[in-house]
């Protein structure tokens, strides 16, 4: 349970960080790409110096389509089409879309490999998303800044279509699994290479010659690194995770992304929590005990 919750605190760091930068530098999709990128090539160095360096893997299985759809979607398609899409769509909205994860989740399951949810499972995920709508309501509602009503769509669009993505290549996951015999560690950090590579390109494709604009100092290399230490971590543990817990509770425990950052914000910024918030983390506790449970029933 405590690396659930630590998964989704690198996480939710990791939307504050991405707030920030993104913010800050501009270029969305290149930032992405960049974070990704190192954060892969920073975990590669990590498995290289802390393993057996006699140790002989077979790379052959990194050819695998599984693999292939499990990289690009998740790392190249689906971190940097949600970074795009934020400046189009407003967070609250999008936390909504987000937060349709484990349902989008369990009907890929569902309609692939026949995989059913327990009456258990049910009522935790409908308990959890019920104690969630009041949580995202109350996140800064009305500060999204007004754009042309066609950028929303496509934003709107791009960004569901990323949660789908994010949904698909953690099945294709586990389905490389299967067949493979690599360590988690290593696998996440070749498929983050992969997918960075192929977002910086496209990022430098897309906004060409307006990058000659961006600033790179030393404060800017800093928060990169930061910013890449934080995805690394929280997708190495996802991946090892994924190991133990099913795709559905892993998305499901999603939910607690927005519970951290209002927790966050009221612990560490001082902002206050409402009556029906707090009733809202316990509603949401309570449901994804029973999601809990119930995984560890199964097992």
């Amino acid at each position: 349970m405590f690396m659930v919750l630590l998964l989704y605190m690198c996480f939710t760091a990791n939307m504050f960080m991405e707030s920030f930068i993104v913010s800050t530098y501009h270029y969305p999709l290149l930032m992405s790409g960049i974070r990704i990128f190192f954060g892969g090539i920073l975990l590669f160095f990590i498995h290289q110096l802390t393993n057996n360096s006699s140790e002989q893997y077979s790379y052959k299985t990194l050819s695998h389509t599984a693999f292939i759809k499990y990289a690009l979607s998740l790392y190249g398609y689906a971190a940097c089409a949600g970074s795009w899409s934020m400046q189009y769509i407003d967070p609250v909205k999008g936390c909504f879309i987000f937060v349709t994860l484990p349902f989008i989740t369990a009907l890929m399951l569902y309609v692939w490999y026949g995989q059913k949810l327990t009456k258990y499972k049910i009522i935790g995920l409908v308990l959890g998303f019920i104690g969630i709508v009041p949580i995202i309501l109350a996140s800064n509602a009305g500060a999204f800044q007004q754009v042309a009503w066609e950028m929303q769509m496509i934003g709107y669009v791009v960004y569901a279509s990323s949660v789908v993505a994010f949904a698909y290549g953690w099945i294709m996951l586990q389905e490389f699994e299967k067949v493979s015999s690599l360590p988690a560690q290593l696998v996440t950090s070749i498929g983050l290479i992969l997918g960075g590579v192929i977002s910086i390109i496209f990022g430098v494709f897309f906004y060409g010659a307006e990058l000659s604009h961006l600033d790179l100092t030393y404060k800017f290399g800093l928060w990169i690194l930061l910013f890449s230490i934080v995805t690394a971590s929280g997708y190495c543990l996802y991946s090892v995770l994924l190991q133990r817990y099913s795709a559905t509770f892993l998305s499901f425990a999603s939910f607690l992304e927005p519970a951290l950052a209002l927790i966050f914000s009221t612990l560490c910024l001082g902002n206050s929590m409402s009556i029906l918030s707090g009733i809202s983390l316990g509603i949401l506790g309570i449901g994804f005990y029973l999601f809990y449970k119930e995984e560890l029933r199964l097992k």
